[in-house]
């Protein structure tokens, strides 16, 4: 895995991973033991008991609030913070 600065966050890329696939990834710690964890920032994961998370592509999430954001624009509601 690759840091990305100073904000915490780790990343890693793995060709040929498939929508909908299970994973969880490693920790080694300094007293040499394996920590087996899921993605606290996953999209999806796997239905109890298990406790993995799924590969997802939330690109292809068809929205249907259609109707919903119009009566909500026509409200005046803040459409933004």
């Amino acid at each position: 895995m690759r840091s990305m600065g100073d904000s915490g966050i780790w990343y890693t890329f793995v060709p040929g991973l498939k929508t909908g696939e299970l994973y969880k990834y490693e920790i080694h710690t300094k007293g040499d033991e394996l920590r087996i964890k899921a993605d606290p920032f996953a999209f999806a994961c796997e239905i109890r008991p298990g406790t993995a998370s799924r590969i997802w592509d939330v690109g292809s999430y068809q929205w249907n609030d259609q109707g919903w954001m119009e009566s909500r624009k026509q409200r005046n509601w803040r459409t933004s913070p």
